[in-house]
């Protein structure tokens, strides 16, 4: 596949994203996608691709693997039992 293809805008603003792409992204019809404007760039992902960012980014602080929920639970418990 080409790393890059061309299709027109419609009316209304409407872009058709190429089936090659669409396959690639795994999307349906009705799916909703993310749009982020990036230095002149308009990217265009999936919710599922945002999700995995977001994981991959917060395990750079957790190396360890540690349940950040219980941590935090144990925080709260402890701040409420020094009130």
């Amino acid at each position: 596949m080409r790393d890059e293809m061309r299709t027109k805008m419609g009316a209304g603003g409407r872009v058709v994203i190429p089936a090659p792409y669409r396959k690639l992204l795994e999307v349906e019809p009705g799916e909703e996608l993310i749009m982020k404007m990036e230095d002149g760039v308009l990217k265009i992902y999936t919710a599922e691709h945002a999700i995995t960012q977001a994981q991959n980014l917060v395990a750079q602080f957790n190396p360890d693997n540690e349940k950040l929920s219980q941590e935090l639970i144990k925080e709260r418990r402890k701040e409420a039992k020094d009130e």
